[in-house]
């Protein structure tokens, strides 16, 4: 049972994702401060889900918040090396530095302790990345 709750969460979490690839434009004309609506939707989902499944023992519970949030930092770090991606500017990193403050929120938001932690290598890329001095 627990491998089928990983999996449908992680499967859902990826769908999403895959939605991302598609939508998010690596070279807007301006910054847009708004998160994704992929990012909200991806964000909700977690928002519903997880709760739902708070009668498994808190080991489940966190390792599937842990499982989730490691796949979907590992495909948002993963998003602008794609062959894809043509042209990236400034303006890109604006936006996901929204997008990500959104799945912060929902880590720091969701009491498992260390969950933000799983978005530190992709934070520090960003904030690298938005610095004024680039």
């Amino acid at each position: 049972a627990e491998d089928l709750l990983f999996g449908v969460c992680n499967k859902r979490a990826e769908e999403l994702m895959d939605r991302g690839d598609q939508e998010f434009d690596w070279h807007p004309p301006k910054p847009l401060s708004q998160p994704s609506d992929y990012i909200l939707d991806l964000a909700s989902f977690l928002r519903t889900i997880f709760p739902t499944f708070a009668a498994l023992p808190s080991a489940v519970m966190e390792a599937l918040h842990y499982t989730t949030c490691k796949t979907i930092a590992a495909r948002l770090s993963a998003q602008p090396l794609s062959p894809k991606v043509k042209k990236i500017n400034h303006h890109a990193f604006v936006r996901a530095n929204a997008d990500l403050a959104v799945l912060e929120a929902f880590a720091q938001d969701s009491k498992v302790p260390g969950l933000k932690e799983t978005f530190v290598p992709l934070r520090q890329l960003i904030t690298l990345m938005t610095a004024p001095s680039l």
